[in-house]
C-alpha cells in the first residue's frame, strides 16, 4: 500500500477516534509562555523565577522538589529564586514544561500506563537531543534549547490516547510487553492511529513551532525529510539510545536518524554511556516530581 494512502487511513481513524473522545485539549496555560520566557539558555535565577511565579502550582511543586530526599539542600529552601539556585536552569526548565504539559491529561484512567517510565524516558530523551545537537562532526546546526524541548515534548501523543482512549491505549501497552512488539505498531492495531499521528495533531492545535510539531509526529520516521526533520532525526535517534538503556541491551548503536545527521559512533557511544549513569537518578527524580 502506497505509503500516503496509509497515512491517509490512519487520518481518517484518528478523526473518528477524536470525534468520539472528544476535542483535542487547548494549550495549557502556562505551556505558550514558560516556551517563550525559558528558551533562553542564559537566563539567571532571577529572570526564571519572574516567569515561574506567574503560575503558583508550579512555583510550589518546585520549591517542594528542591526540598525533597532527592535534592537534599543544605537548609530548608523557602523561595522560587532560590529553588532555581539550587536545582540549576536546565532542570527547573524540564520540570516546569513537564508540569505544565501534564495539565489537560489524566492518565490514570488507562492502567497500562507507567507514568514514572514515560517520564524518566522523556527527561532522557530531552537531555541526550540537547547534547546530540551541539556534538562535534554533527552535520546539521542546531539550536540545543529547541532540541531538548522537542525531546521533551515528542511523545505527548501517548498521553492523549492514554487520557481519551484509556482501555484501548492498556491493551496496546500489554501487546508491547507481551510479544514486543514496537508502541506505535501495538497503537495502530488496538486504537487506529499512534502516537506520532496525535502528537502532530495536538501540536498544530497548540500552534506549537514547526520544529516542536515535527519531532513529535515523525521522530518515528527517518525518511522524514520535510522542514526541520533534523529535530525529528535527533529526537527519533536519541529515543533509540535511551530505548537501548531502558531495555539493558547491550548492542550496538545503530540508527538510521543519527546517521543522516552525521553523529558519529564514538558520540553515540558517550550518549549511550551517559543515559545508562543517569537512569537510576532520574528515574527517583520523576518519583519525586509525582508527574
Amino acid at each position: 500500500m502506497p505509503a500516503a494512502t496509509k497515512r491517509a487511513e490512519v487520518t481518517g481513524e484518528l478523526r473518528k477516534l477524536i470525534e468520539k473522545s472528544g476535542q483535542l485539549p487547548a494549550q495549557p496555560s502556562a505551556l505558550g509562555y514558560l516556551l517563550r520566557a525559558l528558551d533562553d539558555a542564559e537566563s539567571d535565577a532571577h529572570e526564571l523565577t519572574a516567569a515561574i511565579e506567574r503560575f503558583p502550582p508550579i512555583a510550589a511543586r518546585l520549591i517542594s522538589l528542591a526540598n525533597s530526599a532527592w535534592s537534599a539542600p543544605a537548609e530548608p529552601i523557602m523561595d522560587v529564586e532560590h529553588a532555581c539556585i539550587h536545582l540549576g536552569s536546565r532542570l527547573v526548565r524540564t520540570a516546569s514544561m513537564s508540569m505544565a504539559v501534564m495539565a489537560p491529561f489524566n492518565i490514570a484512567r488507562c492502567n497500562g500506563f507507567a507514568s514514572e517510565s514515560f517520564w524518566c524516558n522523556t527527561f532522557l530523551i530531552a537531555a541526550s537531543a540537547e547534547r546530540v545537537s551541539t556534538s562535534a562532526g554533527i552535520d546539521e546546526e542546531l539550536s540545543a534549547s529547541t532540541a531538548r524541548t522537542a525531546g521533551l515534548l515528542h511523545n505527548l501523543g501517548l498521553l492523549w490516547l492514554a487520557d481519551k482512549v484509556p482501555e484501548p491505549t492498556a491493551r496496546a501497552i500489554a501487546n508491547v510487553h507481551d510479544d514486543g512488539t514496537d508502541l506505535n505498531t501495538s497503537l495502530r492495531s488496538f486504537c487506529g492511529t499512534d502516537a506520532c499521528e496525535v502528537g502532530g495533531l495536538l501540536g498544530r492545535s497548540w500552534q506549537l513551532p514547526d520544529e516542536l510539531v515535527v519531532a513529535m509526529e515523525y521522530h518515528d520516521n527517518p525518511q522524514y525529510d520535510g522542514i526541520g526533520w533534523q529535530y525529528a532525526a535527533v529526537v527519533g535517534g536519541v529515543a533509540g539510545i535511551v530505548d537501548t538503556v531502558t531495555r539493558g541491551s547491550e548492542e550496538q548503536v545503530t540508527d538510521k536518524n543519527l546517521d543522516r545527521l552525521g553523529v558519529s559512533q564514538s558520540t553515540r557511544e558517550d550518549v549511550l554511556a551517559d543515559v545508562a549513569a543517569k537512569l537510576d537518578d532520574t528515574l527517583e527524580l520523576t518519583r519525586t516530581l509525582r508527574l
